[in-house]
């Protein structure tokens, strides 16, 4: 956790983390964030879901 943000979220916050399941339970995608404003692209998330969809 970076240092200015220790006191509101403490030294074990997880990263944000984005997954996308599918109807078995199979990770079909999986993007873990380094920074807390870090956000996969909504496009690729889209894609995957759309793949999972036909």
């Amino acid at each position: 956790m970076p240092g200015k943000h220790r006191a509101d979220y403490g030294n074990d916050t997880l990263w944000p983390t984005s997954l996308v399941i599918d109807a078995e339970g199979v990770i079909q995608f999986a993007e873990l964030s380094r920074f807390i404003v870090d956000r996969p692209n909504p496009e690729k998330l889209l894609a995957v879901v759309k793949r999972l969809q036909k």
